[in-house]
């Protein structure tokens, strides 16, 4: 388990470090082509997905939305109705760190 240091954003790019150093030359890392902007976002998702399931909300994340099984959320984009689930639904649900009302 990662040592979380008191600032979340060095934490984040040691996570992206990380990743990085894990998928080089890997056929996942293959499969994303030459296209470094594609490769760059692609180690972002992970590495955010990866905070999350640490109980960090990204920094990406300032709009409020509802989910049908997690409640209030932060999430990364705009969302006009209910959802149905939600990023925090895919990693296990939103930490009890925040609270949106």
């Amino acid at each position: 388990m990662l040592d979380a240091p008191a600032d979340p954003q060095k934490l984040y790019k040691r996570i992206k470090g990380e990743l990085l150093a894990e998928l080089m030359g890997t056929p996942e890392w293959d499969e994303l082509g030459d296209d470094l902007e594609r490769r760059i976002a692609h180690i972002r998702v992970l590495a955010e997905n990866k905070m999350m399931r640490l109980g960090y909300v990204p920094r990406t994340f300032i709009f409020r939305a509802t989910c049908k099984v997690c409640g209030p959320i932060p999430l990364d984009f705009e969302v006009v109705s209910e959802m149905e689930s939600c990023p925090w639904c895919r990693i296990g649900g939103k930490p009890e760190t925040f609270c949106l009302k």
